[in-house]
């Protein structure tokens, strides 16, 4: 995870997090219910930012884990959704190898927004990390963001986060390399209104 990026989002946690609550969020959350596996299922979210989409997933039903790299962005989390408690956790992919995380097992992987905010020579690792995590025939669900104004020829966006926005289909290549087929795709507006598309993937762990 890119270490500018998580500085602005420790240092502007607050603000950020009551923005992220305001996204629309009811086309992608549909998506994503309809390639998750049945309720009650294992489920990891990575980059879980104000804890919006955690909740949305533990409402539905899954029995969810979530972590963030921003420790600044998990406090206002459990702020704002005290259900989370005992559910979210400080980590930044790719995990190190000590993480208690890669012990463990999951249905289902959810990345909303965070693809952008990793490197391009972290990106491999953090894809097979993404498989090492989910059992077989697993589901990865993740959705990135295209056509962002502001964003500087070294994709540096406001505050210096980095935001590459990689083509679906580079990101479709990445997965595959990895062992995964890509189960479905779309295309949403955004949820603020900005102009920005936004694309969702979902992946199966062959």
């Amino acid at each position: 995870m890119d270490k500018a990026t998580v500085s602005y989002y420790d240092d502007n946690a607050g603000d950020v997090s009551r923005r992220f609550e305001t996204a629309d969020m009811s086309r992608v959350h549909g998506y994503l219910l309809a390639h998750l596996p049945p309720r009650g299922s294992r489920v990891l979210e990575i980059g879980c930012g104000s804890g919006r989409d955690a909740a949305f997933l533990m409402a539905s039903g899954y029995d969810v884990r979530a972590v963030d790299a921003s420790a600044g962005l998990i406090e206002e989390a459990l702020k704002l959704h005290p259900e989370l408690v005992g559910r979210l956790s400080v980590a930044a992919v790719p995990f190190p190898e000590e993480c208690p995380l890669l012990r463990d097992g999951f249905q289902a992987i959810v990345s909303m927004a965070v693809l952008m905010h990793i490197p391009e020579a972290d990106l491999p690792d953090t894809v097979s990390q993404i498989r090492r995590l989910l059992v077989p025939g697993g589901v990865a669900f993740i959705s990135v963001s295209a056509g962002r104004p502001g964003v500087d020829g070294e994709g540096r966006g406001q505050g210096g986060r980095l935001f590459l926005e990689r083509p679906p289909e580079h990101l479709q290549g990445v997965f595959e390399a990895q062992g995964f087929r890509m189960a479905a795709r779309y295309q949403t507006p955004d949820g603020y209104s900005r102009g920005i598309a936004w694309h969702s993937m979902a992946f199966l762990r062959e």
